[in-house]
């Protein structure tokens, strides 16, 4: 394994263990009960780690914003530039590969909601849920030198409309037994906030690049 792997790993994981260390903090505060057994504990548990996983993931694919890119950027260097922002949906043109990207990622957003939380399980909550989450990432992009853009938001809580649609089919399918068996104590902005705010104080990327590359 070259330098370069390994460096690239350690980033990765700089980068997830500001939003892994607030929730571990919360889940062991909180202490998830309410389980029927401690079987459906550990997979309450094991969902939840998978959710937490996807959330870095959208984080780290959408360039979410963090507190530090407005230095490093600047007001001329990307920050706040009125070009980088779009409000008027879908006047730039069509592009179906990134329109069906940002689909595709915010479907297991809307499959894991209603699965982790009963109180989310309607196609209302589930798309706000997936609105305000895109909503959030593209505000924090204003932060940095990546667009904002109201097509993402359209798209991304269309995406979450479908993976609802699927967990529906699912939970059908299985006579409700999937739902019933899952619910997280931490409620789902307390849990999403957690893992964004670590993140957006605590991720400074071009710091730690320049602290493992020497630049």
């Amino acid at each position: 394994m070259n330098d370069y792997v390994i460096q690239g790993i350690l980033m990765d994981g700089y980068e997830f263990l500001p939003s892994v260390i607030p929730l571990f903090i919360l889940f062991v505060t909180l202490r998830e009960k309410g389980q029927k057994n401690a079987k459906d504990g550990r997979l309450c548990l094991a969902v939840s780690a998978v959710f937490l996983v996807y959330l870095w993931g959208v984080f780290h694919f959408t360039g979410a914003g963090t507190i530090w890119e407005p230095v490093q950027y600047g007001m001329s260097g990307g920050a706040f530039r009125q070009e980088k922002i779009n409000l008027i949906p879908f006047s730039r043109g069509i592009d179906p590969v990134g329109y069906g990207l940002n689909i595709v990622l915010f479907l297991p957003f809307g499959f894991l909601l209603p699965l982790l939380w009963k109180e989310t399980d309607s196609l209302c909550k589930t798309a706000a849920g997936g609105a305000m989450l895109s909503l959030l990432i593209e505000m924090s992009q204003l932060l940095n030198n990546r667009s904002t853009d109201v097509d993402d938001l359209i798209l991304n809580t269309a995406g979450a409309v479908l993976g609802y649609a699927a967990f529906r089919i699912l939970d059908l399918i299985s006579g409700g037994k999937i739902r019933g068996r899952i619910n997280v104590r931490m409620g789902p902005v307390l849990f999403i906030a957690a893992a964004f705010l670590g993140r957006f104080f605590f991720f400074d990327e071009m710091g730690a690049a320049g602290f493992l590359y020497g630049f």
